[in-house]
Order: C-alpha cells, then structure tokens, then sequence
C-alpha cells in the first residue's frame, strides 16, 4: 500500500515500517520487498549487506524467485555458498 502509494500517500519509509513487522513474522514477501528496498534504497541507504540477509530468509521459505534475487545481488565473482561448504570454491 505505502510502497507503491495505493489509497495513501507514497511512503518508502512507512512501507518500511510495516513489511518489517510482518517479515519478522515470517511473511516471505514481505522479507523480498525489505531485500529490494536496501538493494534499491528505496527510503533507506542502500545496504547489500542487508538485502542479502532478508533474501537469504525469504529464500530459506523456498520462495524461487528471491533465489534469483539472491544470487544477482551476490554477483558473478562470489562464490555460491553452496561451492564454499563442500570446499569446490
């Protein structure tokens, strides 16, 4: 609603407020969108550092598409994290 401006007033920082509540909850679409607002910096400092943490919880939900999400944040010279666990990196 606030992220897009639906109804209301366009909020970056609201939006934040809310999909932060329910992402804490659990709700993995909501952990997405948080991945894309401090991917984007979308009303935050951009921090990949954080997007990658909520990637990382929306995709441990085996939520396909924030796979992706992840893996392009990650960038091409990063090893997967699978590669670095059975020592292949």
């Amino acid at each position: 609603m606030y992220y897009q401006g639906r109804g209301v007033r366009q909020s970056y920082k609201e939006a934040l407020v809310w999909f932060r509540m329910v992402a804490e909850k659990g709700h993995v679409n909501a952990q997405c969108n948080l991945g894309i607002m401090y991917r984007q910096g979308y009303g935050v400092p951009k921090n990949t550092t954080k997007a990658l943490a909520w990637y990382q919880k929306a995709a441990a939900c085996e939520w396909h598409s924030t796979t992706r999400k992840l893996l392009a944040t990650r960038g091409p010279r990063q090893p997967r994290p699978h590669a670095r666990h059975h020592g292949l990196s």
